[in-house]
């Protein structure tokens, strides 16, 4: 790998030459296939000459008509052609003159592949504020369930990924204790806005803007998705129905990803008919098992991993996971070494049948014949069933009994496609604990601590025929159906806000863009995911004509929430990368550059990789055009910290948030009293005269950083006391220098943005939450530091209200180099996110509105005019499609 040192001497002395080579030959014109499409199958040309994606333009004798051939791969499918081809499998061109066609691919259906991996997705810690028994029974008790303690249970366990989703908050992932070097760790939170929800894979906390709202749950689901996480739906007997099982009118929202049909602390058989009622509906998603576990003192019978989700992966990664959830490829089963059990599908026969898993969806002609496979192991003893709509019930479609001690069996059954839309589920009953709504944990510890245990005891004799086994639904229609909304999603009011596509595929997901702008030449840089592979990829708009997409890290599997700088022909771009495995969790940040505007590339470089997590960075350069790069980064026995470099000229590396912050491990005696205050999302500006200014979110001040809830605290801060920090460094120095804090009196400041305005005025925004864990909504705030002032102006709302949310702020600088403010605004009357901007005239922030366009519009971007974010305009459906790309729009 090439060093950091070249690159960036290179890069500043400027040494590197513009290519020409898309230049064709004298009686020759050039034709090249333009895509923003991240899978991408095959396209060939008569005569030969492109094979795309490895050759991608050619030259022809001028004149000629060239045929270009789309041919689907295992993980993309054709869609169109740019110009008047349309959806022809074969475009002809003449080539009269060089061309440049754009070609569209779709992400092709998945089937997951590989072995089957099994963990838990829903587990506590005493992050939460009620995460332990003693908790539960006295609020003001000390905590002994640490993030720590339970994922060593599921390492001794055998237990491959892990979930710890703490209530209404983020923050379990910021301790240090949150690393395993045996199972996959993945991100998630318990959402508890009414009904509760486990987010899973997102970057953030959702803010869950209000109980009992379908607004607001709808779009505390939409922020889920634009984030890449899966929505699922959380002990539904508990509050997402009424008394008599009926589904409630705000358990309805579309995009759930998954139903816990299964917890261990709750009644199985009531959320499996919650889950059929809503397929009834029309409903289509995916299920789990998990354990919901707060109490290490019930680990035996409902420790991590009990019951437990299995998901058919390559390998383990979160993309892996995400990806087999959202397809609903899962099964579930009540331990590690109990009765399996899962569910296929065959349309046709031999080699061309078309194979489908349970969980997916089959569009068919009615009367086509489909075949259900159902394979089972270690079954002795228990009773398989195979149910179909209108549900259980109903009774069985068909029953078997496997015979096998220890090995795999097959059972086939025969099924006819119908007119009306179908579903099927499988599950395997036999002896076990009862699934009987008095016998759950739940019920246990209350029995406990009233000295009752009567009820629980008579649910013995219901010991044979429990749960041991579950497969998600097979769906079969001939069209995918409208779900019966209970309360209607208002109509896509959007129109064209005339943003171009600049990456993504249809039905795959691309999200977190960013964007530098010089000149007439914008660099668009962004996460994408195909085929359980998460990915950065750049694109190069001059003049409003696309470059060839590229993939900046085609050896990674995880390279993740790119930024990129651009000055003058020089461009670097930044991410975090676990390239060498996601066990342990410790991605490096990578980073690499470009000495021509974008046309070629330098190989890749590590900027910092250390024991421990480096993540979120940001980037921006210096006067001589030396990148100055920022990030957060934790260790073993070490609180999240941001660092910073300026590449060629700082020796290492310097932690700008370390000084006078206290930390501490937990006592012996309670969990809760670790103090391990966390710095995170780093942003970085450079000034015209060179000065350089880093600010970050920081909640060193709150009295228990990282817990909603402490001993002494009553209930503390929920979320915690998050206030702005900064870091200045002036012209020429070498010195950082502690800069002011903004702190708004009982509110939390997160995701701060910066830039530098006229005159080297700075301005700051932040998203601002009030400290309460759910019910309210996030403003945009903003102030600004003149030059030589020692603290920061009076904030401003520039956006939100008490009825809806404006979030995730991004500052950059407009088309006239004025300052320019944007976020995700929730205010739309069809309540889908909108791009919301404003633009401060010397004295304020002013002229706030939003930008109408179709689909959902979050995580801007802004560069010198140029506005990116990831956009939902080109999904055909509402639900199970995964389609989010990038757009860019000039002239802001």
């Amino acid at each position: 790998m090439i060093s950091p040192k070249s690159v960036i001497a290179a890069a500043v002395l400027l040494l590197a030459a513009c290519s020409s080579s898309d230049d064709a030959p004298r009686g020759e014109a050039r034709l090249s296939l333009n895509t923003a499409s991240t899978a991408f199958g095959r396209v060939v040309s008569e005569p030969a000459g492109i094979d795309c994606p490895d050759r991608c333009a050619a030259s022809f004798p001028a004149g000629e008509e060239v045929v270009l051939r789309a041919e689907d791969s295992d993980t993309a499918v054709f869609e169109r052609w740019g110009g008047d081809c349309g959806e022809a499998r074969e475009c002809p061109v003449r080539l009269d003159e060089g061309r440049a066609l754009p070609v569209h691919f779709a992400a092709a259906r998945r089937l997951s592949r590989g072995h089957w991996r099994g963990g838990d997705t829903h587990v506590h810690s005493d992050h939460s504020s009620d995460g332990s028994l003693p908790r539960q029974i006295n609020e003001g008790a000390r905590g002994n369930v640490s993030v720590g303690d339970q994922i060593t249970f599921a390492e001794r366990t055998g237990t491959d990924f892990l979930s710890i989703t703490d209530h209404r908050t983020f923050d379990q992932h910021y301790h240090p204790e949150w690393f395993s070097e045996e199972v996959l760790l993945l991100r998630g939170e318990e959402a508890n806005g009414r009904p509760h929800a486990i987010v899973q894979g997102g970057v953030e906390r959702v803010l869950q803007q209000a109980s009992n709202n379908v607004r607001a749950l709808q779009q505390s689901i939409w922020d889920a998705r634009a984030q890449g996480a899966v929505w699922i739906t959380a002990h539904p007997d508990r509050d997402a129905t009424e008394d008599d099982g009926t589904p409630l009118d705000v358990a309805a929202p579309l995009g759930v990803g998954a139903v816990e049909i299964w917890n261990i602390a709750r009644d199985a058989d009531a959320n499996i008919a919650y889950a059929e009622t809503m397929w009834n509906r029309g409903y289509r998603f995916g299920v789990v098992a998990a354990s919901d576990n707060h109490f290490r003192e019930l680990r035996l019978i409902s420790g991590p991993g009990t019951p437990r989700t299995s998901l058919r992966m390559r390998e383990l990664r979160e993309v892996e996971v995400l990806s087999a959830l959202a397809a609903g490829h899962s099964r579930l089963s009540a331990s590690a070494v109990g009765p399996t059990l899962s569910m296929q599908a065959a349309v046709g026969e031999g080699e061309t049948a078309q194979r489908y898993q349970a969980g997916d969806e089959i569009f068919v002609p009615a009367g086509t014949s489909v075949a259900l496979e159902l394979v089972t192991e270690r079954a002795l003893g228990t009773r398989l069933r195979v149910f179909r709509n209108p549900g259980r019930d109903a009774g069985p479609l068909a029953t078997f009994t496997p015979t096998a001690l220890m090995g795999e069996e097959r059972f086939t059954l025969e099924l006819e496609a119908e007119d009306a839309a179908a579903w099927y589920r499988a599950e395997l009953r036999g002896p076990g604990k009862p699934d009987s709504p008095l016998f759950t944990v739940e019920n246990l510890v209350d029995g406990l601590a009233e000295g009752d245990l009567l009820p629980i005891l008579e649910t013995v004799g219901e010991l044979p025929g429990q749960l041991r086994a579950a497969t998600p639904a097979l769906f079969v229609s001939e069209q995918p159906p409208q779900p019966d909304t209970v309360v209607p999603l208002p109509a896509d009011s959007g129109g064209d806000d005339g943003a171009r596509l600049a990456i993504g595929s249809r039905a795959a997901w691309s999200g977190f863009p960013d964007v530098a702008a010089v000149g007439e030449v914008t660099h668009i840089v962004a996460e994408a995911r195909v085929d359980g592979r998460a990915g950065v990829y750049y694109r190069r708009d001059e003049a409003g004509e696309f470059s060839r997409l590229r993939d900046l890290a085609p050896d990674s599997a995880s390279a993740r929430l790119p930024r990129v700088a651009a000055r003058g022909d020089t461009v670097w771009v930044v991410w975090q990368d676990e390239r060498a495995g996601e066990i342990p969790r410790q991605p490096a940040i990578m980073a690499r550059a470009s000495l021509d505007g974008g046309r070629s590339w330098e190989p890749e470089i590590i900027v910092r990789a250390v024991d421990g997590r480096a993540e979120h960075p940001d980037i921006s350069f210096d006067r001589q055009g030396h990148p100055v790069i920022v990030w957060q980064e934790i260790g073993s026995g070490r609180a999240f910290d941001v660092w910073a470099q300026v590449l060629g000229r700082d020796a290492e590396p310097v932690n700008l948030s370390g000084a006078d912050k206290e930390t501490a491990a937990a006592n012996a005696f309670d969990t809760r009293s670790a103090r391990w205050p966390a710095s995170l999302y780093p942003a970085v500006s450079v000034a015209d005269d060179g000065s350089i200014a880093v600010v970050w979110q920081d909640n060193r001040s709150d009295p228990d950083p990282l817990f909603t809830g402490s001993l002494g605290n009553a209930e503390g801060t929920s979320p915690d006391d998050w206030a702005i920090f900064s870091a200045l460094r002036g012209p020429g120095s070498e010195q950082w220098l502690r800069g002011p804090i903004a702190a708004v009196a009982q509110a939390a400041q997160r995701f701060p943005t910066v830039v530098h305005g006229n005159a080297g005025v700075l301005h700051l925004a932040w998203e601002r939450q009030a400290l309460s864990d759910s019910g309210t909504t996030a403003y945009v705030q903003a102030t600004r530091l003149a030059p030589g002032a020692d603290d920061w102006q009076s904030a401003q709302d520039v956006a939100g209200s008490e009825a809806f949310s404006a979030q995730r702020p991004a500052l950059g600088l407009g088309a006239d180099g004025a300052p320019m403010l944007t976020w995700m605004d929730a205010g739309a009357e069809d309540w889908r996110w909108r791009i919301g901007r404003a633009d401060f005239d010397g004295a304020r922030w002013a002229a706030v509105r939003a930008i109408d366009a179709r689909g959902n519009n979050t995580w801007p971007a802004l560069s010198d005019g140029q506005l990116v974010f990831a956009g939902t305009r080109n999904a055909r459906r509402l639900q199970r499609d995964a389609t989010q790309q990038i757009f860019v729009r000039g002239g802001e």
